[in-house]
This record gives structure tokens, sequence and C-alpha cells, in this order.
């Protein structure tokens, strides 16, 4: 009896907290809300029915996606309306003025690209699944309700096109203890797989894999997978595997794929992967 008492009681004291607790509202803050002033002072009167760029640093550093991708597949446009930011994570992207902001312009296409939701919290393996959950969560919260913003602002036929996370050398990044993983590889494998699968499950979202523009995988002797990145020599069909992400990191001279920051694609990189984005969703 006494068992039954304190069980009534425990789930009394749990309802009151779940009643209690304000729902979390996605508020943009710092450097992030001011730049998504900024973007949508920047295309306020920008013609509707464009491409739209969404997501972090990026996107916003592709300075020449307006002439890439001007002619995205089967849809035209006239306007690219890159609002990238530096930064920001999905959960802060949640922020209904940057909803707005995109969702006014009612864009034929959404190309979405992010990565900062899974570089946090690297001591722990156990946080690892529950920082992709997260992370995973926030992106197809942001496209679900960038869509239905759309759809209030008179839009519609909205095409999505996720991209997939470049595993940047940058992102090569081990803990000292050998009995715990933080590789964050480990977690864009299973964050790319699991938007692959959502972007497989609705009809107004492709999933655009751009790995194989980077680079590829080889097992070694114990079963785990060895990165091996192209290196770049002026053309997409003469590349050649050279050296390991771990020997990217230490030397001095970096693949021409990435920016110094070794994480941020290079101009040569957005030039030949990132503008042939187009050509792969052509053939989705």
């Amino acid at each position: 009896m006494k068992k039954i008492i304190r069980l009534i009681i425990c789930t009394i004291l749990l309802g009151t907290l779940l009643i209690s607790e304000p729902a979390a509202a996605a508020t943009a803050t710092g450097k992030t809300l001011t730049e998504i002033y900024r973007l949508n002072a920047r295309y306020q009167n920008a013609e509707p029915g464009g491409i739209a760029l969404a997501g972090s640093s990026t996107l916003a550093k592709w300075t020449t996606a307006a002439a890439d991708i001007s002619s995205f597949g089967t849809f035209k446009a006239e306007t690219v309306y890159n609002f990238g930011i530096s930064a920001a994570k999905f959960q802060s992207l949640l922020d209904q003025r940057y909803i707005n902001g995109i969702a006014s312009k009612k864009p034929k296409v959404v190309i979405v690209y992010g990565a900062n939701s899974l570089t946090v919290s690297r001591r722990k393996t156990s946080r690892n699944r529950l920082v992709v959950n997260q992370a995973t969560n926030a992106a197809i919260k942001f496209i679900e309700k960038l869509r239905y913003a759309i759809r209030r602002y008179g839009g519609s036929g909205t095409k999505f096109y996720y991209v997939s996370t470049v595993k940047t050398p940058d992102h090569y990044r081990t803990c000292k203890s050998k009995t715990v993983s933080c590789n964050i590889w480990d977690r864009i494998d299973l964050y790319n797989k699991r938007m692959k699968k959502y972007a497989a499950s609705v009809s107004y979202c492709d999933y655009i894999n751009i790995e194989p523009y980077y680079y590829s995988s080889t097992a070694t002797r114990n079963g785990k997978k060895k990165l091996r990145y192209y290196l770049d020599k002026g053309d997409l069909q003469d590349i050649a595997h050279t050296a390991s992400a771990k020997a990217l990191i230490r030397k001095t001279s970096v693949s021409p794929l990435f920016a110094p920051d070794l994480n941020h694609p290079s101009e040569q990189a957005y030039q030949l992967i990132w503008k042939n984005i187009a050509k792969q969703a052509s053939a989705l």
C-alpha cells in the first residue's frame, strides 16, 4: 500500500513539474540575431520566387552563389537569397524572424546546410548519440517550420534540398582517453544517414550527397574506415588520392578543397563542387 501511495505522489509531482516548466521558445541571440536583422533588411525588397540558401557559414561564405546556382536543375530564378549565418545552429535558426525573412520571399528552392550542432559536447561517448538526435531533430524541425511559413505567405511547391555534411579535417578530433571516442566524424556519418532517411520519407525534400566529391573511405585491416581526401588538380575528372585527414592536419600545405581553417570550402571547392549541386539535383 505504501508503494502505491509513493507512486501516486511521484506521478503528481512529475506532472506538476512538466506543467510548470515553460516551453522554450526558439530565439536567436548575439551575432546570430544581428545577422538575421541584417539579412532580412538586405532582401526586404528582393523579388520573390528565387532560390534561398539557409544554414551556417559554409553557405554564408559562398560569395559566388548567385552566379553559380541561378539556374538550379529544373528551377530557374533571377534571385538567390543567401541567408547563411556563420556559427549558427539550426536550434537558433528556428527563430521566427529568420523563418519569416526567408518565407516572405516565397522561394522556389531552399538549399539547406549546417554542421555546427554536431560540434558540441565532445567529452563523453554517451553524449554522441544525444548530440546527433538533437541536431537531427532541429534540422528537420527547421525544414518543416520553414515549409509551413512559406505556405502561410502564399508560396507553394517549394523544393528543399539538404546537402550532406562534409567531414572536414578540422572535425577530426580525438580525446586524450583511449576509452572515450569523441570523433565528430562518427556523428556526421550518423547525422547524414538520418537526414537522408528523412528526405526519403517526404516528397518535398531531396538529399544531395556531396561526399563523393570530397573524399573516399577505405577499410583498414582492423575494419575501421580510413578517409582519403581528393586533392584537386584543376579538373574533377583528374583527381588523385593523397593524404589521410591526420596527415592533412599535420602538414602545412592543405588540400585546396579546404580553406586554411581546414573547415570551410576553398574558392576552388565552391567552383568545382558546390556549384555542381544543381547537376546533382537534376539527377534526383
